[in-house]
């Protein structure tokens, strides 16, 4: 018997609308009333799948930020966080920046970055057919180094685009 399924968000258990499909409602409905915990796990921040999984009637525990945090439900918080150390996340942005590579910084709240590019594009795009609850919060900033430098947030992950792979390869390695 089971005792724990895990679930992927967006590309897996969300259509391109961010949906969940009748069948899945259901799969996830049964697996609950077996007394199997039902966890959804994600890239994104705490609160955004905090209220895709009390719709489901998952009211335990997620998975945010790409296991960066586990959330608990009934308590409201944080059970356990492993996140990027601010001045580490800085000397990325630094690099990033030096380079000309698109950043954006995953935190509790959502999505900063300077511009409506690659991955903050799309979820931007998707938002247009969400409802208000299940949106991404994205926040445009002018300069990304400046606003991490100067305010205190838990750094889920840190994205880095750019359609030169021989400048990514070289920054990654």
């Amino acid at each position: 018997m089971y005792k724990l399924i895990a679930i992927d968000l967006d590309g897996t258990l969300f259509d391109s609308y961010g949906q969940v499909s009748n069948e899945n409602k259901e799969a996830i409905r049964y697996a609950i009333n077996k007394g199997i915990n039902v966890v959804l796990a994600s890239g994104r921040e705490p609160q955004s799948i905090k209220k895709t999984s009390l719709s489901l009637g998952i009211k335990d525990f997620l998975i945010a930020g790409n296991g960066a945090s586990v959330y608990s439900i009934k308590e409201d918080k944080n059970i356990y966080q492993n996140y990027i150390n601010k001045v580490k996340a800085l000397e990325i942005i630094k690099k990033c920046k030096e380079n000309s590579m698109f950043v954006n910084i995953y935190t509790n709240r959502g999505i900063i970055a300077e511009k409506l590019e690659y991955n903050v594009k799309v979820f931007n795009s998707e938002n247009n057919y969400k409802s208000l609850e299940k949106r991404t919060n994205i926040e445009i900033v002018s300069d990304i180094y400046k606003y991490i430098d100067e305010h205190e947030m838990d750094i889920l992950k840190i994205i880095i685009c750019d359609n030169n792979k021989i400048i990514f390869n070289n920054i990654v390695q």
